[in-house]
């Protein structure tokens, strides 16, 4: 479905994921999205940087059209060259050249999509200036981004961390001055575990508003969210004893009518969390037999 639009998939963090804790020694800890297995999807978190991904480079709509043809025009300079090199080139110069044609055919394709693409209808804000120091002015601009590219199809998939393995970032929004990661670990104490609930609260009210955003967005006959299906949720249960056991997820949205909320589930015991994801799937339209460890469907959802 990423290549409907000129943006296969967008990943966003709210601030950077590489941390000093949570063992950052691979790839696994600092992004959540995957184009195959062993080829991580980085998470931006500058807003200026995730605008150009969106619209393009240039402050202006102005500005932004006039870089627009220049970059077709280069791309054109590029494969003139490249078909006139091709035929110089042995059998693993002949792969490498592949592989970069590869790039330039997505960068071919994104360029043509965003020329085609109408914006008349839509609002688009002004580039922002890049990483916003107040963090609840940061977590509002991105989900902002998020919706604006929901609104707009320029794409149809987005991950969005709101907080990275082993954060210490405080809270001092919801009366919080510890880390979130210190926090976590809250050793049973009553006082923390408020602490805990406050910012867990703060990230959800965040999403609400998103949500609410979406559902205000009149799409065709409905709403963006009666046409989208999200899935929140959490890589802990019980973070004190970093036990993963049980996730609280939330899945949200109409996803052209195949899915409706309002439902509580509280499932089986130890019920695999891939189940959602290949339920989630199902309700996308992409059918697969299996998804990771998945042992099945969730037929309640």
């Amino acid at each position: 479905i990423g290549q409907e639009t000129s943006l296969p998939s967008l990943e966003l963090a709210a601030d950077t994921t590489v941390q000093i804790a949570a063992g950052n020694g691979g790839f696994y800890s600092v992004t959540t999205s995957y184009a195959a297995p062993n080829r991580p999807l980085p998470m931006e978190y500058n807003p200026r940087k995730v605008f150009i991904q969106l619209m393009g480079e240039g402050d202006t709509a102005a500005e932004r059209e006039a870089l627009l043809r220049k970059n077709a025009s280069i791309l054109d300079m590029i494969a003139d060259r490249t078909n006139a090199l091709r035929r110089d080139l042995g059998p693993g110069d002949q792969r490498a050249l592949n592989d970069y044609l590869d790039t330039v055919r997505e960068l071919e394709r994104r360029v043509s999509m965003a020329g085609s693409r109408d914006m008349g209808d839509i609002e688009v804000p002004d580039a922002p200036v890049g990483v916003l120091e107040d963090f609840d002015a940061q977590l509002k601009l991105l989900f902002d981004l998020i919706a604006l590219a929901y609104q707009a199809d320029l794409t149809r998939v987005a991950t969005f961390v709101m907080a990275a393995e082993g954060t210490d970032r405080p809270y001092p929004q919801v009366r919080v001055s510890g880390g979130f990661h210190p926090v976590s670990h809250h050793t049973n104490t009553r006082e923390r575990i408020e602490e805990l609930i406050r910012i867990q609260h703060y990230h959800m009210e965040h999403f609400a508003r998103f949500v609410k955003k979406l559902a205000d967005t009149k799409e065709g006959e409905g709403s963006v969210l009666d046409h989208s299906l999200f899935l929140y949720g959490s890589n802990m249960g019980n973070s004190n004893a970093h036990d993963n056991y049980p996730l609280p997820e939330i899945v949200i949205g109409g996803a052209n009518g195949r899915h409706k909320g309002g439902k509580n589930l509280t499932l089986p015991e130890r019920t695999p969390l891939a189940n959602l994801h290949l339920s989630f799937l199902d309700k996308l339209g992409i059918e697969e037999e299996k998804f990771g460890i998945s042992t099945g469907r969730i037929s309640e959802l």
